[in-house]
């Protein structure tokens, strides 16, 4: 009997220590899959590692941004949703004799509180009613109130063959005044 009372002393504190770190585990995450941490994404409108013409007043590179849609959790939707984080973008403005152009560079960022809750609310039939969802968009311009790019550059072929645009790189090959003849290409690491 004594024997069985010890063994009962050892046991119980075992199964509530190893009983709360498995609560705990499954509180965490409810026994389901909860997603992965939230990642942000970069993806050109442009082929990439393409030789690409451009004229006067044309858009050279648009980088789309995205995001992870969070969920409850904090984590990225388990669906793959995404949400719109904005763009950049590089527009060929003017040119100035056979070897200098000007570049217009455009940043748009778009901040969002929506979540999987309020994305998929419409699917949920157990839950009414309606939700906020607070959209905040920054356009970085020049000038407050009017529609110029963020900067301008000039850039002399000369000079310069190249510009940085977040992750990935404009390399100019030839401009005859009018047309521009450029590639684009991530950078590396």
């Amino acid at each position: 009997m004594r024997h069985l009372a010890a063994s009962f002393v050892l046991l119980v504190p075992s199964i509530l220590f190893s009983g709360c770190v498995a609560v705990d585990t499954v509180k965490a995450n409810l026994g389901i899959p909860v997603g992965a941490e939230l990642q942000t994404y970069t993806a050109p409108v442009q082929e990439l590692n393409k030789p690409l013409l451009a004229s006067i007043g044309s858009v050279l590179l648009r980088i789309n941004k995205t995001s992870d849609l969070p969920n409850i959790f904090g984590k990225a939707d388990i669906y793959g949703g995404k949400m719109d984080r904005g763009f950049t973008e590089v527009r060929l403005i003017r040119g100035d004799g056979k070897t200098r152009f000007s570049l217009s560079i455009t940043d748009v960022e778009k901040a969002s509180s929506e979540t999987t809750m309020e994305r998929y609310q419409p699917y949920m039939t157990a839950q009414q009613g309606s939700s906020a969802v607070n959209v905040t968009t920054n356009v970085n311009t020049a000038q407050a109130q009017t529609s110029a790019p963020s900067s301008v550059v000039t850039v002399d072929l000369n000079d310069t063959n190249f510009i940085a645009v977040g992750s990935y790189l404009v390399r100019f090959t030839k401009f005859d005044g009018v047309n521009l003849t450029y590639l684009v290409e991530r950078q590396s690491p």
